[in-house]
C-alpha cells in the first residue's frame, strides 16, 4: 500500500462509506481493522491491501465529503 499508514478514524470512514457498496464480510473486516488500529495493533499485508483498495476506489468520495470545498 502506497501513502501513509492507515488510521483507525480512516478506515472507520471508509467503513461506514461502503456500507451496501460491498460485500458484507468487507464491511466487517473494515470494522476489525479499525478496532485492531485504534488498539494499537500492526496490520498484516493483506489488510494494508484491502485498506489500499478502498482507498483507490473510494478515496475521491470520502474526500468530498470530508472537504465539499476542496
Amino acid at each position: 500500500m502506497s501513502g501513509p499508514a492507515p488510521t483507525a478514524l480512516e478506515v472507520a470512514e471508509f467503513r461506514s462509506l461502503v456500507v451496501g457498496r460491498e460485500p458484507p464480510e468487507v464491511v466487517h473486516r473494515l470494522a476489525d481493522i479499525t478496532e485492531r488500529l485504534a488498539a494499537g495493533h500492526a496490520l498484516g499485508d493483506e489488510d494494508h491491501s484491502l485498506v489500499g483498495r478502498i482507498r483507490q476506489e473510494y478515496g475521491h468520495e470520502l474526500a468530498e465529503l470530508v472537504d465539499p470545498e476542496g
